[in-house]
């Protein structure tokens, strides 16, 4: 069940690229257009999920007006885990997925990126 403080921190992707650097916890839904397999970088000991996702606000169509953002198609996440079985399991490319306490940066490349 969803409490009162989620609800105040639910957000957009477009608001997020406004001012990613606002808040630390929040909460969104979006739609995965993208998802690699679980891999493992020899200077990490921890396996990476990327996802690409956008939202109604998100999205090749949109007019994004935030400074410093130069490509608003889609957004980038990476999700961390230890194990691959600990990775998330998504089943189609389509599929939501609620994103919570997500920290969100602007990339030197004008990218929105998602990390958890």
């Amino acid at each position: 069940m969803t409490d009162l403080r989620e609800l105040k921190n639910e957000t957009t992707l477009s608001a997020i690229a406004e001012n990613p650097e606002g808040n630390n916890h929040y909460l969104l839904f979006a739609i995965i257009i993208d998802i690699s397999e679980p891999y493992k970088t020899e200077e990490s000991t921890n396996f990476t999920t990327k996802l690409k996702v956008i939202d109604p606000s998100f999205n090749y169509k949109a007019n994004i007006d935030a400074n410093g953002l130069k490509f608003h198609k889609f957004v980038h996440i990476n999700i961390y885990s230890e194990t691959p079985e600990s990775a998330p399991r998504i089943q189609h490319v389509g599929d939501i997925i609620r994103l919570r306490r997500f920290k969100f940066k602007l990339t030197n490349k004008g990218e929105l990126m998602g990390n958890m």
